[in-house]
């Protein structure tokens, strides 16, 4: 059922949604490389001007005491950089489908990946915009068809990973949060069209969620933001209000839980990292074998942030305060 706004706030979706229209249609006109360097020249004009951008700065100067206020500016314009990037890149998505990509990993030899993935040999494959670190585990969703969960975080262009997902042959469902505009909604749905389904945050996400697991799907999670009804579980040696989601579902298919991220490596270029399955514990005490996944997921979403802190969404409000 759709909901029904007062009648100013219809008029201010419906204007935005205009507005994003012919943003989008003008970003469409540009080569893709030009998109997204105009989109990193706006982030870097606009966003360290806006109010938000302070939690940035404020999260920064928590975690990084010791860095000087000149190279936090520095990390603060690289986020946004590549948050303009991100959002330019958007129309220009399906221009990242990787032939090249796939025509290496078959000259590599899947029987030869599948061995890999058992000996726990990382493998990288590089394609024309994208290369893929632990190619082997992503084989082995493939050929392997069960019900997984991959966790990751707001870096680089994380729109990347389902639409490489949909390139293998893959179908990862995502859960999201809905932007309030409707109409920025349906653009965003249509310019992911075709790069795995989206499951809506909320009760009828977590209904639709376990389906993709029920019937042996991909399920993905960004876990990097926070959760008022989570756990809290040291982030950066900090306690963050973390999301449960992943650690419960893990538990209870006792499925793979792998995490990936995306690494901006220059311009349009992109590096996809993809892990391990995660060692799930089986200590009968449900309630510590949650605390134990969550710290672990952390632990390396945290490692993420450490190697490009420049590339990850500090505007977030992570931490309690």
């Amino acid at each position: 059922m759709k909901r029904r706004y007062p009648l100013r706030r219809r008029m201010r979706y419906a204007l935005e949604g205009v507005v994003a229209h012919i943003f989008v249609f003008s970003l469409r006109l540009m080569p893709m490389r030009l998109a997204s360097a105009y989109g990193g020249w706006l982030g870097r004009l606009i966003g360290p001007r806006t109010k938000v951008s302070k939690y940035a700065t404020a999260n920064l100067t928590a975690v990084y005491p010791e860095h000087s206020q000149e190279r936090i500016a520095g990390i603060v314009r690289g986020m946004w950089d590549n948050l303009g990037r991100t959002a330019c890149e958007y129309p220009h998505l399906r221009k990242l489908w990787e032939v090249d990509l796939f025509e290496r990993i078959a000259g590599y030899g899947f029987g030869n990946l599948m061995a890999a993935a058992e000996r726990g040999e990382p493998i990288t494959v590089k394609g024309r915009w994208i290369e893929v670190v632990g190619i082997e585990h992503a084989i082995d969703c493939f050929f392997n068809p069960k019900p997984r969960i991959i966790f990751s975080g707001h870096f680089g262009n994380w729109e990347i990973m389902p639409l490489f997902a949909t390139n293998l042959g893959m179908r990862v469902d995502v859960i999201y949060r809905r932007p309030n505009n409707p109409y920025v909604d349906e653009l965003l749905i249509k310019m992911r069209s075709g790069h795995g389904g989206l499951v809506p945050k909320g009760i009828l996400g977590a209904v639709l969620a376990r389906r993709v697991l029920d019937e042996g799907g991909i399920l993905g999670l960004l876990v990097d933001q926070k959760h008022n009804q989570g756990v809290s579980i040291p982030f950066f040696g900090r306690p963050a209000m973390t999301t449960p989601m992943v650690a419960r579902l893990a538990l209870q298919y006792r499925c793979p839980v792998h995490g990936a991220w995306v690494q901006r490596l220059q311009g349009s270029h992109f590096r996809i990292t993809i892990t391990p399955p995660l060692d799930l514990p089986d200590t009968g005490d449900r309630k510590a074998d949650v605390v134990s996944i969550l710290t672990e997921i952390n632990r390396i979403v945290e490692g993420w942030v450490r190697e490009r802190p420049d590339q990850w969404m500090w505007v977030h409000r992570r931490w309690p305060g």
